[in-house]
């Protein structure tokens, strides 16, 4: 079955949450940050859009945006003074895909659909070195690295999109 690629709301708040904690590296993923239904909720009323896909009724993927100043976390802030981008960029991620449906281009329609909703405007993200799949995952789509910064131990490539 395929999945549907639309933006989330708030009524997809639980499963969202459930499988950030689920692939959260406090699980043994490789997601990098804590998640919690207050986080989750409070990501989705930001303006920037989220999208999710969709199999069955269950939410199998998300990839989150946000603009660069609606976001003071560390990690982005470490980022961004690694590689500023342009002065319209925005902040992509976290993204996160279910276990059962890695491999089936739903990556590549989740950075479809966010890339078309923000005009071509370039993205910023980052991803932990200890998670070659996702590098290699996100330079398939044509995203190259353009900088690293090192926090809390832990070295970061910059990505753009």
């Amino acid at each position: 079955m395929s999945a549907t690629i639309r933006f989330a709301t708030t009524d997809d708040v639980d499963q969202i949450t459930q499988l950030l904690v689920a692939n959260s590296a406090a699980k043994g993923g490789a997601l990098y940050g804590s998640y919690s239904t207050a986080k989750v909720s409070g990501w989705l009323q930001r303006t920037s859009p989220t999208v999710v896909a969709i199999v069955e009724g269950q939410v199998v993927a998300v990839l989150f945006s946000a603009s660069r100043d609606a976001v003071s976390a560390a990690p982005v802030r470490a980022m961004l003074q690694a590689y500023p981008g342009q002065p319209d960029a925005w902040i992509y991620g976290p993204v996160c895909i279910d276990a059962s449906q890695r491999g089936k281009q739903l990556l590549s329609a989740l950075v479809k659909e966010l890339k078309t909703a923000m005009n071509g405007r370039e993205g910023l993200l980052f991803i932990n070195e200890n998670n070659p799949r996702s590098i290699r995952a996100h330079q398939r789509l044509g995203m190259p690295v353009v900088a690293e910064f090192t926090l809390e131990q832990q070295r970061f490539v910059v990505m753009t999109a």
